[in-house]
């Protein structure tokens, strides 16, 4: 009786299991999980992409070419990218050899003394010894539970393609603001230079009209601290341009130290509108949304090979060469030997550790899905950040730039004012403070314009056509796609 009942309790399990497996897991529709939306949030020209430019004629700045490649030549967070997939390469290499037998080559020799069969029994002497090619134990995949776990990393490893050229777009990117930055605080410490000058200038005035009597000493104590508040400012803005330069050494794979350059902000045609393409290009555009694809796709291989699990395991071990009970025998006539052995198991009670699994697996898939909407949902508003940023930033460029040229004009009315004894020193001072200001918020636009074509580049997935052979670029896996 209890024999019968576990027969068919191992006959249910069984059944249970070919039910379970019966069918591969749907992939999931990931164009419907993306809900892309038919056009940007801000107006842009659909017909082509930023993007589909290569990197080097972004801005056409010889200085910053030379930049990107040092950074692509060795910056360590791409360093390692590409060895991270090298790993990934080598563990899908490894997982797929497990699809194919292992062939071994294998000497045995025993000499021992043992008793004989006979009585009474002398102990005797004897001696055996084989030689040969031998199949370790392999595992049949006849079921496809290998192959879903095979597929799954051959997925993984074009995961880590697409990421490492996620650190590659990524660095480029980086590195072109680095240098925006960089000239930003250039222009920034020249327009603070001419400040201190025109500040030293009004001071001497001043003092001068203060030995003559015509101006309170007030005015004179108000434009010595005019003054040096510039020459503050000044060292503030070299402290910033050094740390800068250092952020960027830092970045291109270098020591802290300054960065040669001649160029002045890039000569871009600042138009209307950026062409940012459809968003539904994007989804096979950015790499990142393709790594967070290839994730899916590994985790649905993953869940097939958890439920493919309740199958039988089938393996076989084989031996083929000589076999003799002497050593000096062992290659003569009638002494070729070979042995197969199959042997299959099937679960009957794991105490639920197939159906943990199974539901583990299924879980990594739905927090796989999840990330995939939400890098998609994430490269949707990168997109929309950038455009509306380059739209508003051109706008405050131009509004920024008509106030610098007031704030001048006051300023020289104010100074012309104040020599001709029509107004007092506070107001020289304040028209001077807001011209300061004013043309450093100047700079400070026209590197937010320039940074925000930057980023509509690396939100399209900029820099993904593959580099120049003088490039130091990831090698995608275009043979295992």
């Amino acid at each position: 009786m209890n024999s019968r009942v576990a027969g068919l309790s191992a006959i249910g399990m069984l059944a249970a299991g070919v039910l379970l497996v019966g069918c591969t897991t749907p992939p999931a529709d990931l164009e419907k999980i993306a809900d892309a939306p038919p056009t940007w949030r801000t107006p842009a020209v659909a017909e082509r992409a930023l993007s589909d430019r290569p990197w080097g004629e972004l801005f056409k700045s010889a200085e910053l070419d030379t930049l990107v490649r040092e950074a692509l030549a060795n910056n360590s967070d791409l360093l390692v990218a590409v060895q991270r997939v090298e790993v990934a390469r080598a563990q899908f290499t490894a997982t797929r050899s497990l699809l194919l037998p292992s062939v071994g080559a294998q000497f045995d020799y025993t000499k021992a003394r043992l008793p004989a069969s006979g009585l009474p029994p002398p102990n005797v002497t004897g001696e055996s010894s084989t030689l040969g090619v031998f199949i370790p134990v392999w595992e049949i995949d006849l079921f496809g539970r290998l192959q879903a776990a095979t597929e799954s990393q051959r997925r993984l490893y074009l995961a880590s393609d697409d990421t490492q050229w996620a650190v590659y777009v990524a660095l480029i990117g980086a590195v072109t603001r680095g240098y925006l930055r960089l000239l930003d605080w250039d222009n920034q410490a020249l327009v603070a230079r001419k400040q201190v000058e025109a500040r030293r200038e009004s001071l001497r005035v001043v003092s001068a009209r203060h030995k003559a009597g015509i101006s309170a000493g007030s005015d004179l104590r108000q434009a010595q601290s005019n003054f040096a508040q510039g020459e503050a400012a000044l060292a503030e803005i070299e402290k910033q341009r050094a740390r800068a330069e250092n952020e960027l050494s830092v970045l291109i794979g270098r020591n802290p130290g300054p960065i040669g350059r001649q160029d002045s902000a890039p000569a871009v045609e600042l138009t209307p509108q950026l062409p940012a393409g459809i968003p539904s290009q994007l989804l096979t555009r950015r790499p990142d949304v393709l790594a967070a694809e290839q994730t899916v796709r590994a985790s649905e291989a993953n869940v097939d090979a958890a439920r493919r699990a309740y199958f039988p395991t089938i393996s076989l071990t084989a031996f083929l060469g000589y076999a003799s009970p002497s050593l000096s025998g062992l290659f003569d006539d009638g002494r070729s030997a070979w042995s197969v052995a199959p042997s299959v198991s099937a679960p009957i009670f794991t105490w639920g550790r197939l159906s943990s699994n199974v539901d583990a697996a299924r879980a990594q898939q739905t927090i796989a899905v999840e990330q995939y909407r939400q890098t998609v949902r994430n490269a949707f508003k990168e997109v929309d950040d950038a455009l509306v940023g380059y739209q508003r930033n051109v706008e405050q460029r131009a509004a920024l730039d008509r106030a610098v040229k007031a704030n001048r004009e006051r300023a020289r009315l104010a100074e012309l004012r104040y020599r001709n004894g029509v107004t007092i020193y506070l107001e020289v001072l304040i028209a001077q403070q807001d011209v300061f200001e004013s043309e450093l918020r100047l700079s400070s636009s026209v590197r937010d314009v320039y940074e925000s074509i930057v980023d509509l580049y690396v939100a399209l997935g900029g820099g993904w056509q593959p580099p120049t052979a003088s490039d130091t670029a990831p090698a995608a896996a275009t043979a295992e796609r």
